[in-house]
């Protein structure tokens, strides 16, 4: 009895352990997304009270098509890296993280490319301030995305206290940068992007650094053979999903200006800025969450528990900032943009809602990208988008920013709708075989279902 004492005793040692180093990775992940998004939110706030709603709304329109790049770049390295890193390629790391960086650089070269080109065509037609904008994130895209990488890299190695740093530097050179344009009365929208390039060069060189200087093994030319492979296999539906993503998040900034002009799409941002905080919150807590659930995936009873936890955590937290939106949205509005731009109370009412779709749909996906189906996110994500071109077209032609809107809540609604019931039935398979169970036959990494 003494004996069975003491291994309980241990157990519950080694659990709250377990819970204190997770609470910790939460604090710093929170930190870093909450740095991250105060330096967003501070450029998109001064851009919108300093330039005209057209200016603004051409900065809006080359942001969204980053955003596009972005999610392109996150599902080919950033998002498999997060999944294969500390499982499959867990001995190697540094090398690992390297060869991602040689993928980096490839990837946004060929985006460069393509925005430059689209900068040109717009020029030829006439659109000078929108060829501007595109030609200037098109400057900045590499070094922004590399701190983004750099972030994800920290969260990969189990360090969020890095992370954390990283967005602390890119805080700190936006808010310095900022400070320095508006007493120099050089607030532009590429002045802006420029700003953006240099605060991610600055934050992602010490993580990177560091990261480097882990004491991991050397990565044999097979595995680096296998890494590109395991990501193409899962980017390849990720990166689809996420296109889906962006197109009904931030497709609707190319969307609304075909009936309201660039006017209309910086109203639509002017609003949605209101949701940076917690969809941040939301971003980081996911990165806590994918690989938590990568680990506990062969526990089917504490996987599911840990789901079933999460899911109430997040759908709360999206509660609560909803309400708050809706008690202060119209106020805040009006004080962060100094009259320029107000909320419609009915307008306000649908935006508060997104914020418990989007926190119970990312730990929905969440569970599914750690079990290996990128498939069904995609399939969630294509109902939503169809959901968009469907009544969102339709709705923001009738209604312009309200339609628009009203277009994102039907879109997440149905996306949600799509994922739940993907994720009952990996529920019930796997708790009936006692493991986890391929829905869409894609091989879960490092799982004993794995092919390889």
């Amino acid at each position: 009895m003494p004996l069975a004492d003491g291994l309980r005793a241990e157990r519950d040692r080694l659990s709250l352990l377990q819970v204190r180093a997770w609470t910790a990775r939460g604090i710093w992940a929170a930190m870093d997304q909450g740095l991250f998004a105060i330096s967003n939110f501070l450029i998109h706030v001064m851009l919108a009270r300093t330039l005209s709603t057209s200016d603004y709304g051409a900065f809006v329109a080359s942001y969204a098509m980053l955003i596009a790049v972005a999610v392109i770049h996150g599902g080919l390295l950033t998002d498999p890296m997060v999944v294969f890193g500390a499982d499959r390629y867990g001995p190697w790391l540094a090398d690992y993280v390297r060869l991602v960086r040689r993928y980096h650089k490839a990837v946004t070269a060929m985006a460069v490319l393509v925005l430059a080109t689209i900068a040109a065509i717009v020029a030829f037609c006439g659109y000078s301030s929108i060829a501007i904008a595109i030609a200037g994130m098109a400057l900045a895209l590499p070094f922004i995305l590399l701190s983004w990488l750099a972030r994800r890299a920290c969260y990969t190695v189990a360090r969020a206290d890095w992370a954390a740093m990283t967005s602390f530097l890119y805080c700190a050179t936006v808010v310095g940068g900022l400070f320095v344009l508006h007493r120099a009365g050089m607030v532009s929208g590429f002045a802006a992007q420029t700003l953006m390039a240099a605060a991610g060069a600055v934050a992602a060189w010490p993580a990177f650094f560091m990261i480097g200087r882990l004491p991991t093994q050397p990565m044999p030319a097979a595995m680096a053979i296998q890494a590109r492979a395991d990501h193409w296999a899962y980017g390849r539906w990720y990166s689809g999903a996420q296109m889906l993503s962006w197109l009904t998040g931030y497709g609707w900034y190319l969307i609304v200006p075909v009936w309201g002009g660039l006017e209309a799409s910086a109203a639509l941002r002017a609003l949605l800025n209101l949701l940076l905080p917690i969809q941040h919150v939301d971003v980081a807590m996911n990165s806590l969450l994918v690989p938590s659930f990568v680990r506990t995936r062969s526990n089917v009873a504490r996987f599911w528990w840990v789901v079933r936890a999460s899911c109430v955590l997040f759908a709360l937290e999206g509660l609560a900032y909803g309400t708050m939106l809706l008690m202060f949205g119209g106020p805040l509005m009006t004080l962060l943009y100094d009259g320029r731009y107000v909320a419609d109370p009915r307008v306000l009412a649908l935006a508060a809602s997104l914020p418990l779709f989007g926190s119970v749909t990312s730990v929905l996906t969440a569970a599914l990208d750690a079990n290996g189906h990128p498939q069904v996110v995609f399939r969630g994500r294509l109902v939503a988008a169809a959901v968009v071109g469907l009544l969102g077209l339709w709705m923001t032609a009738a209604w312009g920013v309200a339609g628009a809107v009203a277009g994102m809540v039907c879109a997440a609604l149905a996306q949600g709708t799509v994922l739940a019931l993907a994720v009952w039935q990996l529920y019930k398979r796997t708790t009936t075989t006692g493991e986890a169970a391929s829905i869409a036959g894609f091989p879960i990494p490092g799982s004993i279902n794995s092919s390889r």
